[in-house]
């Protein structure tokens, strides 16, 4: 089978397997002929490593003006994101 370009979109699946989607036109305003095929990549890992530690436990906090103006005050000056000084003062709190 003779591959389309791949000007299409691609939907890639952890098993290794990408389905690969293309709208061909016919000239016609509305109309189009679509194909779609089934590839097997090599590598079946594909995307970012599994971290060691994952973050994927969601926390809201509501916060009052002066608090905020002062984490983001803090942030400013030392560069770094809300979430991670949060989670410092989290850890430093905790004894962690």
């Amino acid at each position: 089978m003779v591959e389309p370009k791949r000007s299409g979109t691609c939907h890639r699946f952890l098993s290794g397997t990408s389905i690969i989607t293309q709208r061909k036109s016919d000239g016609k305003r509305n109309g189009g002929k679509f194909t779609a095929y089934i590839k097997k990549t090599k590598n079946p890992k594909m995307g970012r490593p599994k971290a060691e530690n994952p973050l994927d436990v969601d926390v809201k906090v509501r916060l009052d003006k002066e608090t905020t103006d002062r984490l983001d005050a803090h942030c400013a000056a030392t560069g770094k994101a809300r979430a991670t000084v949060i989670r410092a003062a989290i850890r430093k709190y905790l004894n962690i």
